[in-house]
């Protein structure tokens, strides 16, 4: 029995032998998405459904020395689980228990495998709500999204910090638990809102390098009694809106979702057949803010006509619904309570593609003609290009350029790949930050970043000393 076979055989021991596959197609699979990230074949695909397994799994990686790159839902679209070398890939979407919702703290612990759609229905069911994801649909798993700091449309409202306590298995195999969830006294395994300290806070954003969370303590939102009502807010120009943003983060407190899209994003949410996205598009605003009240109807009520008040001050309309579109509240609070994200917009060619970074909002426009002036210079259509603003703090924003292409025509794939990275390169020269950089674009950012990116090297190397977990990649 050769090494190869030998590793499979253990594993097979430890998970079942339904529970791993060496299928080339399935491997296939595996081994791409639509990011630009080249693919790399695994040798397995193993599906553990406890923790013990993963800690069983990890240390037969260790003593192989081969490779392993977590995955829960594989719908990240950034190449975050393409493995940089082949090996094992650990497909978590089996663990998938909600062991219970604390009603009381409105906290839910559950593990890797669970979606956003599974979590948001069981969260109703107490009148609570989870909240989302910009990008990903519902389908992705809540613990990764929240780990990997994809932007939320509650942001703006509650900060980033929405997974408390963990447990996790390190690259060793032994189990590691944070917070609350250390200590051995407490009686449900977590204090309610201990939030996250240095020694939790550095797994976030790792992409799985530094191991494998198990489970989780993740925040819930609302109330019982809650109500929901969309206002839009166009402009022509996106500058024109910074100083209401600021206004209404301020003075609207029950403000839950704040985001502004561009005419190509809305139509994209909006509508269901892409055939005529050009022509609907025409019909759109430029741009439209769009703000979600949640609170109790009254609460809602008490605060329209501030919002109204602010809005006239600076010259902008109000619409509870927009002009010339059928139900365009109910869509939006649809793509916020369970979105269709990526996989849904993609639809228009095949593939979608994203730039998201930080800046400061004043940046915006000058970021803007930068990426268009580009966009000319490859022949990508203007009209194409994606866009979307959080304002995640007083200032400082989380902002997106989408590009679409059709993934099997090769000289259109090869064109908005080089407009992707050149964009990439120049916002990086104007001060742009790329919070969670992959591929080609994190090695830009490490290598502006020389003594930040050595220190973390060493912490993976003490931690995780044959380096087996998703080695290549470093995000921290």
């Amino acid at each position: 029995m050769d090494d190869q076979d030998l590793i499979k055989h253990r594993i097979e021991n430890i998970v079942g032998k339904d529970d791993i596959t060496d299928d080339g197609g399935i491997l296939d699979m595996y081994s791409i998405d639509n990011s630009f990230i080249p693919p790399t074949k695994p040798l397995y695909v193993v599906y553990p459904k406890t923790v013990e397994e993963i800690q069983e799994i990890i240390k037969v990686a260790n003593h192989h020395k081969i490779p392993v790159t977590p995955r829960s839902s594989g719908l990240n679209n950034q190449g975050a689980t393409i493995p940089s070398t082949s090996g094992i890939i650990l497909d978590l979407s089996k663990m998938n228990k909600i062991f219970f919702i604390d009603e009381f703290h409105r906290l839910a612990k559950i593990e890797p495998g669970v979606t956003f759609s599974q979590l948001q229905k069981k969260a109703r069911e107490y009148g609570y709500r989870v909240c989302t994801p910009l990008e990903l649909p519902s389908e992705s798993s809540v613990l990764a999204t929240y780990l990997e700091l994809v932007p939320l449309y509650s942001w703006p409202k509650y900060g980033t910090e929405f997974l408390l306590n963990m447990d996790l298995v390190l690259p060793t195999g032994e189990l590691l638990s944070t917070g609350g969830a250390a200590n051995p006294i407490v009686k449900k395994g977590y204090i309610p809102y201990n939030a996250p300290t240095i020694t939790s806070k550095i797994w976030f954003g790792a992409q799985g390098t530094l191991g494998v969370v198990a489970s989780g303590l993740v925040k819930l939102w609302g109330n019982p009694d809650e109500h929901r009502k969309v206002f839009f807010v166009p402009f022509n120009d996106l500058k024109d809106s910074f100083q209401l943003i600021r206004k209404i983060k301020w003075n609207i407190r029950v403000a839950e979702e704040m985001i502004i899209v561009n005419d190509m994003d809305l139509a994209l949410i909006f509508l269901e057949d892409y055939e005529d996205l050009e022509e609907y598009q025409k019909s759109l605003p430029n741009w439209t803010f769009i703000i979600v009240l949640s609170d109790t109807e009254e609460a809602i009520e008490a605060q329209i006509p501030d919002l109204y008040e602010i809005c006239k001050d600076f010259g902008a309309n109000v619409y509870e619904e927009l002009p010339d579109v059928d139900k365009s509240s109910e869509k939006i609070l649809k793509e916020i309570e369970y979105p269709q994200g990526w996989v849904k917009w993609s639809q228009y060619k095949g593939a979608r593609n994203t730039l998201p970074f930080f800046a400061y909002q004043e940046r915006l426009p000058y970021y803007n003609e930068i990426v268009f002036a580009l966009a000319e210079k490859y022949g990508y259509p203007k009209n194409e290009i994606g866009c979307q603003l959080l304002p995640v703090e007083i200032g400082r924003v989380y902002y997106q350029f989408s590009f679409h292409r059709d993934p099997k025509n090769e000289e259109e794939s090869r064109k908005v790949r080089e407009l992707y990275y050149d964009a990439a390169k120049r916002l990086i020269d104007e001060g742009a930050y790329f919070s969670r950089p992959f591929g080609p674009i994190a090695n830009i950012v490490y290598q502006r970043a020389g003594d930040y990116h050595a220190i973390i090297k060493r912490f993976k190397e003490a931690i995780d000393p044959n380096n087996i977990m998703n080695p290549g990649k470093l995000a921290l």
